[in-house]
């Protein structure tokens, strides 16, 4: 198999693990909100806290990542998404569990824009079906997540 190829399969792999790890809080949500004596609010404003804290920063991430080699955030990226969403398993409360959900969102606002710039680049010929795939495989992940939860 050639590098081509390996690098796709990694790319649109690790996406879709990304993605699908970040979908798993939907599912558990309602346990999480009986565990903690959370409001649906209060888990609203939570998912809120998350999804901002894994989309505003990304235009900066990709800034970053056109100025610092890209397989270092590649690397190091999906590390910190696990250590953010596992550590919500050690979240107290509102707040605690707000940051871990917020640590793994920007672990993952990071390894987006490296990402989706490392599938542009595998292969010039087919960049729009390895750039679609790449996308593809991160909405199947978000899909898949509140399932395997």
């Amino acid at each position: 198999m050639g590098f081509q190829k390996v690098a796709f399969a990694a790319i649109v792999f690790s996406h879709a693990v990304n993605d699908m790890s970040g979908a798993f809080f939907a599912s558990l949500a309602p346990l999480i909100a009986k565990e903690f004596g959370l409001s649906l609010t209060a888990i609203g404003l939570i998912m809120s806290i998350r999804s901002i804290t894994g989309s505003m920063p990304q235009p900066l991430f990709g800034w970053l990542s056109d100025r610092f080699p890209s397989r270092w955030w590649l690397i190091s990226t999906p590390i910190g998404v696990g250590i953010g969403r596992t550590m919500i398993g050690f979240a107290t409360g509102f707040w605690s569990l707000a940051a871990m959900l917020s640590t793994g969102a920007l672990f993952s606002a990071c390894y987006h824009p490296a990402a989706a710039a490392m599938a542009g680049k595998i292969s010039a010929a087919r960049r729009g079906l390895v750039v679609s795939a790449y996308i593809a495989s991160g909405r199947m992940g978000h899909a898949a997540g509140p399932f395997i939860a």
